[in-house]
């Protein structure tokens, strides 16, 4: 009898590789307990798995959740440090990947060694931090932050069209700046923010409240499955599917006191920036996850040819089994190889702000909240702030960890063999697939 060595080896090195847990599950226990409220129980769970994860692949997007965990906490300070490690981390990523590396993930969709964050990410690491600093009280290294987000909002490889989308940054850099008294450079970034929400300073004896409302949850990459009709299989491509979570407050109002005092205004639709960003790289998916199938399908003829015998025709019963079995060996080594999902799950879908300027003296502000995108029902969020003449007291309302959890839905199985992705996917598959050469199936 003869043996198959090379073919089912690869067979059973994807379902080895595909052992691991794909990173909506790794995370969902503290995205639970963040979800319910209980935001120490989240920032308990996320140190541990940042603990066993000992510089491993997951580290620094797990310093991104538990940096969420700690703001929603209130322990700015320390939420910061966990930017600033994630930070330094990813920005030497960016210098020392291997070229190798790269063009795996480029062509193949091929899950990185390390989490590699996208600039948009990079430019909310900075915005989240300055909203850490601005909570801690430390206007000189919210000015720093302010400074990073200014270089990623002016890369002079970026459209013009795109330096300027995060009106956020650009506000909080602004108030950063204005709290460290470097009064020309705030007056730029209140220019380019667009909006004179954040701007205006508090009078004489007066101090401000800066109200943040961290608003729903932010989309999030799952796994999905996807098919392509050639040579006549359906070949499975893995991609991770952008999927959004219902959430979140259609209306947000401000009162102290108990008098009306304004309305926050939208400075930054994360979920929206995200989807047009994954719309425009879904066909580089398709693409790669068409590539990937190419090996799988070789592995499948040479697995066929290798159980089959030649000496007998393509229909006898033993090579009809071959070429079933070389079918489901290709099944079965995509669905063992998953895409990475990783992503910063724990961000608000956007983000609102409104700065109070109020006499010196104990306030009581209370956030209304109104409209829950699910359920129509309404919350008040109240806090007690004392305000310092000339000082600025930050009120950060993340609606999520009132909104409870819900597991994420699994995006439908698609057929894409007439979609425009699907077609030059389709198109590139073939071509490959026709090139062959020697390595065919029993059936060809």
């Amino acid at each position: 009898m003869r043996r198959a060595p090379l073919a089912l080896s690869a067979v059973l090195l994807a379902a080895l590789v595909g052992c691991s847990a794909p990173w909506t599950q790794r995370v969902e226990p503290p995205q639970r307990a963040f979800y319910r409220g209980d935001t120490e129980a989240s920032v308990r769970l996320l140190t541990a798995q940042l603990a066993d994860a000992d510089r491993g692949a997951d580290e620094d997007v797990l310093r991104l959740e538990l940096a969420m965990a700690l703001q929603a906490t209130g322990r700015y300070r320390e939420a910061a440090e966990q930017l600033i490690a994630a930070d330094r981390s990813l920005e030497e990523l960016d210098y020392t990947s291997t070229p190798l590396d790269e063009l795996a993930y480029a062509l193949f969709a091929a899950p990185r060694n390390h989490y590699r964050a996208p600039r948009s990410e990079k430019l909310l690491l900075n915005t989240e931090n300055m909203i850490n600093y601005l909570g801690a009280g430390d206007w000189e290294e919210a000015a720093v932050e302010a400074r990073r987000a200014r270089v990623l909002m002016l890369q002079a490889d970026l459209p013009e069209e795109q330096r300027y989308s995060n009106r956020l940054a650009w506000a909080l850099a602004g108030l950063a700046l204005q709290q460290a008294g470097r009064d020309g450079e705030a007056t730029d970034a209140f220019r380019e923010s667009g909006s004179t929400t954040l701007e205006q300073r508090p009078a004489l004896g007066e101090g401000s409240v800066l109200v943040i409302v961290q608003n729903g949850k932010a989309p999030v990459r799952v796994q999905a499955v996807y098919w392509l009709w050639v040579e006549g299989l359906y070949h499975r491509l893995q991609i991770p599917a952008l999927v959004s979570r219902p959430s979140g407050f259609s209306r947000v109002s401000v009162t102290v006191d108990g008098k009306p005092a304004g309305t926050p205004a939208a400075l930054l639709d994360i979920g929206g920036q995200a989807e047009h960003r994954y719309d425009a790289e879904f066909p580089r998916l398709i693409a790669a996850a068409a590539l990937q199938a190419v090996p799988r399908a070789l592995a499948a003829d040479k697995l066929a040819d290798e159980l089959g015998d030649k000496d007998k025709p393509s229909h006898a019963t033993r090579n009809q089994v071959a070429r079933l079995f070389g079918a489901l060996a290709v099944d079965w080594m995509a669905s063992a190889l998953p895409s990475d999902t990783r992503s910063w799950t724990l961000l608000p879908r956007e983000v609102r702000a409104l700065r109070l300027n109020l006499p010196a003296g104990r306030h009581v502000i209370e956030v209304l909240l109104d409209g829950d995108v699910v359920t129509g029902a309404s919350r008040t969020v109240e806090w007690t702030v004392d305000v310092k003449a000339g000082g600025l007291e930050l009120v950060n309302v993340i609606t999520s960890t009132r909104e409870g959890w819900n597991a994420v839905p699994d995006p439908r199985s698609r057929n894409l063999s007439g979609q425009p992705a699907g077609i030059t996917a389709l198109a590139l598959l073939e071509s490959v697939l026709a090139s062959r050469g020697d390595t065919k199936t029993l059936s060809d």
